[in-house]
């Protein structure tokens, strides 16, 4: 069962013992990912001097490594000392949640010296600010692009499932990034058709997912802006996880587009985590750190929300919240 952090202090040792297995675990991760320990890896048993050699790693180092995700039950040697994969060593060689999660390390390191300079922990580690830095590295923006493909898989059941999206014609996903999001809510909606919005260079990137899904015919990409302008016509506009990205301002005034660009009969779905509004354990608190430390957005109450749409023109119509989850948050404009 999980315990919160004030739980863990507590209990006598707690505390300590969490850090430090929380510690050496993400490091193991970054680590074998890094060296490329677990590349080859298949139901093949593989002796570790082998694998070693192939990583140029001392034959002692990956045997003490390995011998850690050995005990945490991801790989397994036999005794003989030859490693074979399994399904859960599939697993964490499939996510690429380990790059963010050393980046956001990484980034939250450089927080304390990036207080009151103007920048964003992020900006003072990779030198500029996080969506910059997105188009100047093309593979870190891919890597990007596959953790909300993943986010979006992961709370399909959420989003999908407990909400029930309304007859529309069209969908514009503004800031959809590979397209996962409408991909999956036009499967559900076979006589509807999408616009993915997004930068340039993002959108490009949906070009393959599109087509490998067999929907080249029913979504159009489209570059640009949503500081700027949205693709108007449509009658259902989606914005998942893209207003906990910026400040209050920068989200109305990508808000303010949305609604210069929406008819009479359309609706925005605003998918977003949801802070409780009681101070407990939830995964948004982690999230909102995360945002501190990116971005200039910040995780949101509900209260929150509903303010900043009335500000921008909008009326909340219906909401489907997700405790530990995804929640959908349905506006009209006024």
């Amino acid at each position: 069962m999980h315990k919160s952090l004030g739980e863990m202090l507590d209990g006598p040792g707690d505390f300590p013992a969490w850090i430090q297995y929380i510690t050496v675990a993400f490091t193991v991760i970054y680590t074998v990912d890094r060296l490329g320990l677990l590349a080859d890896l298949d139901s093949r048993p593989r002796p570790i001097a082998e694998i070693a050699a192939r990583s140029g790693c001392p034959v002692d180092d990956v045997a003490r490594l390995l011998g850690f995700l050995a005990a945490e039950g991801v790989l397994a040697i036999d005794e003989h000392g030859n490693v074979t994969a399994t399904a859960r060593t599939e697993a964490m060689r499939a996510t690429v949640q380990q790059q963010l999660g050393r980046m956001t390390l990484e980034t939250g390191f450089a927080y304390p010296d990036a207080v009151g300079t103007g920048r964003t922990a992020y900006e003072a580690r990779y030198g500029l600010p996080v969506f910059e830095h997105l188009r100047a590295n093309p593979e870190i923006a891919r890597m990007f692009g596959r953790v909300m493909s993943e986010t979006t898989a992961m709370n399909e059941w959420q989003i999908f499932e407990q909400h029930a999206f309304r007859p529309f014609t069209l969908a514009v996903d503004v800031g959809g990034s590979q397209g996962s999001l409408l991909l999956r809510l036009l499967e559900m909606h076979p006589a509807a058709r999408g616009v993915l919005f997004d930068l340039p260079d993002t959108v490009g990137l949906a070009e393959r997912p599109v087509a490998t899904a067999g929907y080249a015919g029913r979504v159009e990409l489209v570059g640009g802006d949503f500081f700027a302008a949205v693709p108007s016509g449509g009658d259902l506009y989606l914005l998942k996880q893209i207003l906990h990205d910026w400040s209050d301002a920068e989200c109305r005034g990508i808000l303010a587009n949305i609604r210069a660009a929406m008819g009479e009969g359309t609706r925005l779905a605003v998918i977003e985590r949801l802070l409780p509004e009681e101070y407990r354990p939830h995964n948004a608190y982690a999230l909102d750190v995360i945002m501190l430390m990116w971005t200039t957005g910040r995780e949101r109450r509900l209260s929150e929300y509903r303010a900043m749409l009335e500000a921008c023109g909008f009326a909340l119509d219906r909401v489907t919240e997700n405790p530990d989850g995804m929640s959908v948050i349905e506006a009209v404009p006024v």
